[in-house]
């Protein structure tokens, strides 16, 4: 199923999701990646459980769990690549201002080595 059709076809058959009572689609959304892998959990034991009779005929609430499995993985994974994303801007973002200390301390270094005569030429340009 693709991406596009899952979230189209889990808002018109109305899904819910059993989760400290029932949610909706857009609800999987607000919660934490442990809360998402929980109702995976539970909704691929209710696959297995299906799965165990003799008759291994497809209904509709097989169809139902698979969109189901579908969309809770999707979420998942998108909020994953949403906190990985983050993590590496929240890196990039500590090492520019460690690197922007080191160039600030270098350049007062520099400033520091010259001779006086040249810092009063530059304090009288400003």
């Amino acid at each position: 199923m693709n991406e596009v059709n899952i979230f189209e076809e889990a808002t018109r058959a109305s899904l819910t999701f059993e989760y400290r009572g029932t949610i909706g689609v857009e609800d999987l959304w607000d919660l934490p990646l442990p809360a998402l892998d929980s109702i995976y959990k539970s909704l691929k034991s209710i696959v297995k459980q299906s799965e165990e009779g003799l008759l291994n005929t497809r209904t509709s609430k097989d169809k139902e769990l698979e969109l189901k499995i579908a969309v809770v993985t999707r979420v998942f994974e998108v909020k994953q690549e949403e906190l990985y994303e983050k993590k590496v801007a929240s890196e990039k973002r500590e090492k520019k201002q460690k690197l922007m200390g080191v160039l600030e301390r270098k350049q007062s270094q520099e400033l520091e080595s010259l001779p006086a005569s040249e810092i009063e030429k530059m304090i009288n340009e400003l």
